[in-house]
């Protein structure tokens, strides 16, 4: 009897490991599913990104494309318009309408002749020169007073009244040339009472002349210059304080200007 449990016992052991392993087989077999399913979708995703990225990358290619051909359209008109500022009276020298206006109605006599080409040779070029300049004009003056200044610190002047051209930035209080030509500036500074104190002009780095005003004495006092300088395009030209905590008036006493007076022009003059 003892015999025959042990046998019976053993087979039970063998069933239940049988039915064990083939749950655990069924598992293995519903998971390895789910991860293929898993695989598929992430492929599938993968081959929707490259998609993508083509269509992208084709538009990218056709956006340079307009860019260069917007650049080279940009490139031409400004060619254009570069000839039509060197060249502003060409069309009206060879329009023989326009050219009208400097014959006279009856047959003119040899000495009304020989007046009426010398203004023609003297007017037409300045006519084409003025038409070829860029116009540059400033006025600012300061408003506060400017109150222990070091040495060759720039003397800021903040309320602008002309800024043609913005060559004159009044947040550093400098001037830079935009063209080639011959420039005129000004300035007049007032010292605060019994103050002494030296300024100059400035053109990049280099000291111009010296200004003085001996308030110490008076009380008061104002001094001005004025310089005319061939500057090339991109100099700058300051007004700086020359002294240790020197002072100046503001209230627009003090102020800085400055003018183009004639450009240099790399056309040749026509004459006759």
């Amino acid at each position: 009897m003892e015999l025959v449990c042990r046998q019976t016992f053993a087979v039970l052991i063998l069933l239940c490991g049988g039915t064990f392993a083939f749950e655990d087989t069924s598992n293995l077999l519903h998971r390895l599913e789910v991860t293929e399913k898993l695989v598929h979708a992430l492929s599938d995703r993968v081959d929707l990104l490259e998609s993508r990225e083509i269509v992208h990358i084709q538009r990218i290619s056709d956006l340079e494309s307009r860019d260069q051909v917007q650049q080279k359209t940009i490139e031409k008109l400004r060619q254009q318009l570069q000839k039509q500022q060197q060249y502003p009276m060409e069309s009206t020298e060879n329009d023989p309408h326009q050219q009208q206006q400097y014959n006279t109605s009856s047959v003119p006599s040899q000495e009304h002749s020989l007046e009426t080409k010398q203004h023609t040779e003297r007017s037409v070029p300045r006519i084409r020169q003025a038409a070829m300049e860029t116009p540059v004009a400033f006025f600012a003056s300061r408003t506060s007073h400017f109150s222990h200044a070091g040495v060759d610190q720039v003397l800021i002047f903040d309320n602008v009244e002309t800024n043609v051209g913005n060559a004159y930035n009044q947040h550093m209080g400098m001037f830079t040339a935009p063209v080639d030509g011959i420039y005129v500036f000004s300035t007049t500074l007032m010292s605060l009472y019994h103050v002494n104190a030296h300024a100059s002009f400035y053109r990049n780095s280099n000291k111009l002349n010296t200004m003085y005003v001996s308030g110490g004495e008076g009380g008061y006092d104002t001094t001005s210059a004025t310089v005319t300088l061939s500057l090339t395009k991109g100099e700058i030209i300051s007004v700086r304080n020359n002294d240790n905590d020197a002072s100046y008036i503001g209230s627009k006493y003090s102020s800085f200007t400055g003018f183009l007076l004639s450009e240099y022009s790399t056309t040749p003059a026509v004459v006759g």
